[in-house]
């Protein structure tokens, strides 16, 4: 081969290569599972969502490209605990999960209390006083430390928080555990007609923030977990963080 030649072709290897995201470039590429929670994240949402927008930018800082898929939070977990993704969204801190995935820095978020229809007139100021109602929960949630320990309570599980909110508005559960801002964006979406009949109690579960987990499955756990908290703090440092968040934060 002449010379020539070569060089015409390096030159376009080249050429092509500076085309190409430096991600994709360096290989820097993970695969974050979801679900839908909306007005966090949701798959029919503009951009995926503020959250999926917050997430990619942060790891985008870092020279990271992240795909996002979207399944029910059984097998978000699931994946993750296998390792088949490299980590998923959105979750709440608890120790356990420790056994399969690292947390990131944390994502500020809604306070996790019950919903109950108004016309209840539900309050409590300890758990214990909750044991005569049937309390709706989404299976494999964590929600507060305390709640999720409290064995004596009774916790009915369903696929996500629009059955329970269809059940609480059929009187087939008494009170269920939700974000605050989920549930009402759920009742103002799904059932605007009947949104008045709930109320979020005004003694809450905890406050909360929420967290990108890397699986402890994949070869990269540090690597991904420091390029996202470094994007993360500088979205946080020029002010980005604070305008993508909602105003109902």
């Amino acid at each position: 081969m002449h010379s020539s030649r070569l060089k015409i072709i390096t030159l376009s290897t080249i050429w092509l290569m500076l085309l190409l995201p430096a991600a994709t470039r360096a290989g820097n590429r993970l695969v974050l599972a979801t679900l839908d929670w909306e007005p966090y994240i949701g798959r029919q949402m503009k951009d995926q969502g503020f959250l999926a927008v917050i997430i990619r930018q942060a790891f985008q800082r870092s020279g990271v490209d992240v795909k996002i898929e979207f399944h029910q939070w059984s097998r978000v977990v699931g994946l993750a605990k296998k390792g088949r993704v490299d980590g998923y969204f959105p979750e709440y801190y608890a120790p356990r999960i420790k056994d399969y995935a690292e947390f990131s820095a944390p994502i500020p978020a809604g306070p996790v209390g019950f919903f109950s229809l108004k016309t209840a007139g539900i309050r409590y100021t300890r758990l214990e006083e909750l044991k005569k109602y049937r309390i709706g929960i989404v299976k494999g949630y964590v929600n507060a430390s305390e709640f999720d320990a409290a064995d004596f309570l009774d916790k009915h599980g369903v696929k996500d928080d629009l059955s329970n909110l269809k059940l609480l508005l059929a009187g087939r559960v008494n009170l269920m555990v939700a974000d605050k801002y989920v549930g009402f964006h759920l009742l103002k979406k799904h059932m605007p007609d009947r949104a008045s009949e709930v109320e979020f109690l005004p003694t809450i579960l905890e406050p909360k923030d929420i967290f990108v987990c890397i699986s402890t499955k994949i070869k990269k756990t540090g690597y991904f977990l420091k390029a996202f908290n470094r994007g993360l703090a500088q979205m946080t440092a020029d002010g980005t963080l604070g305008r993508l968040l909602p105003k109902f934060q």
